[in-house]
């Protein structure tokens, strides 16, 4: 008679089981794997509604390198390191969907965008071909920034202009670490992989080329807290509408939170809303119990009160 350990027996049970797991994953069709995942973090109701939303710009025709991309009431032309973001924040993510539907409703009332971390430059170029008024493109990023001039260069009657810079608290340098995508974030000196680039505030930038931007989209990867306290003048000054991202995992991470992202933006004069509107009264709390795919990403409109009401 042959005895087997019941120590190797569990861990061979252990094994066999994470092999099985790895090999249905792998079967799996990834678009499974996704819509799963996604059904996971934001509930069944958002599920289907961001599905439907996805669908239905699906049957749409595909964004194409050099062709022309409607917006829904104006135009771009798209090149090829346009095409990837257009997809993946105006056709695959519903959450991006929804958020376009909100600027492309806010845009129309307003004169002047800065576009603060614009990336490729998309909402930049989608203001502008919806309002026939200028948009001006903030972006650290050398890659990003590259792409940024392609698409500015593919649609010269579109009054977008492009800036290599990020926006802090103060004017000088920054580190940022750079992410395999080319996007930047900024990080504390002593990070690996981290390199300085120039910053200005937008204070500093708005007094020196005399602008009244009326209207604001920022996307910082974590420095929401320092863009918006290098604007003490033109927030509460200039600005009626803020469509803000929020990473607040990242905010974490400086020891900072969406709470205090909330006192200085209502210190400044503005209400808070969801994308579609409804009043957010607790920022964090909103934050919590509306989980987006993306975790730690959340994005809200900040109403001038007085224009909001």
């Amino acid at each position: 008679m042959v005895c087997v350990s019941p120590s190797i027996t569990l861990e061979t049970w252990a094994v066999g089981l994470a092999v099985l797991h790895s090999a249905l994953r792998r079967a799996t069709p990834r678009r499974v794997r996704e819509a799963r995942y996604k059904l996971q973090r934001v509930g069944l109701v958002r599920f289907l509604r961001y599905t439907r939303l996805e669908h239905a710009e699906r049957r749409k025709p595909a964004p194409q390198a050099g062709g022309l991309f409607d917006i829904g009431g104006g135009q771009m032309i798209l090149h090829a390191g346009t095409v990837p973001a257009v997809r993946s924040h105006w056709i695959e993510y519903g959450h991006g969907i929804i958020e376009m539907n909100a600027f492309r409703r806010l845009a129309a009332d307003h004169d002047v965008l800065l576009d603060i971390g614009a990336a490729e430059g998309i909402y930049a170029a989608a203001f502008c071909a919806l309002t026939g008024k200028s948009a001006w493109a903030f972006e650290p990023s050398p890659d990003k920034f590259a792409n940024l001039e392609d698409l500015r260069r593919l649609n010269p009657a579109l009054d977008i202009k492009s800036v290599n810079l990020g926006l802090d608290a103060h004017s000088g340098q920054r580190t940022f670490c750079r992410h395999s995508d080319g996007q930047v974030a900024g990080v504390a000196a002593s990070s690996e992989g981290a390199e300085t680039l120039p910053v200005t505030s937008v204070d500093e930038f708005v007094e020196q080329h005399g602008l009244a931007p009326d209207f604001v989209k920022i996307d910082v990867e974590g420095m929401e807290l320092d863009v918006l306290r290098g604007g003490q003048r033109t927030f509460p000054e200039f600005v009626r509408t803020i469509i803000l991202e929020l990473h607040y995992d990242a905010l974490a991470g400086r020891g900072q939170s969406i709470s205090d992202v909330q006192l200085v933006v209502e210190r400044y004069g503005f209400g808070l809303e969801s994308l579609e509107g409804a009043t957010i009264a607790d920022l964090a709390r909103y934050a919590s119990v509306h989980p987006e795919p993306l975790p730690g990403y959340t994005v809200v409109v900040c109403h001038k009160r007085a224009y909001g009401a």
